[in-house]
């Protein structure tokens, strides 16, 4: 016996499960995003401009720690749910 699965109702599944899954973490998303935006703006007007800084001379570098420590901050604040 073989059952077809609605290929509709997996997609429909999926976008539930992603939109559950972003209200879940809504608030760690802002805070990768916010810190992101601050990592980028401090390479921008306080970083090492002759190279030396391993981090502070990449924008890139400063980007990704930003938001890491963004999303590690926000997430303090954060209630946890029991």
């Amino acid at each position: 016996m073989v059952v077809k699965i609605n290929p509709l109702l997996k997609t429909q599944q999926k976008q539930s499960n992603m939109k559950n899954w972003f209200k879940e973490n809504k608030t760690t998303i802002i805070g990768i995003s916010i810190g992101a935006i601050a990592g980028l703006l401090y390479w921008r007007f306080w970083g090492c401009t002759n190279g030396k800084c391993i981090l502070k001379s990449n924008p890139y570098y400063m980007t990704v720690y930003g938001g890491l420590f963004g999303g590690l901050i926000i997430n303090l604040f954060k209630k946890q749910s029991t």
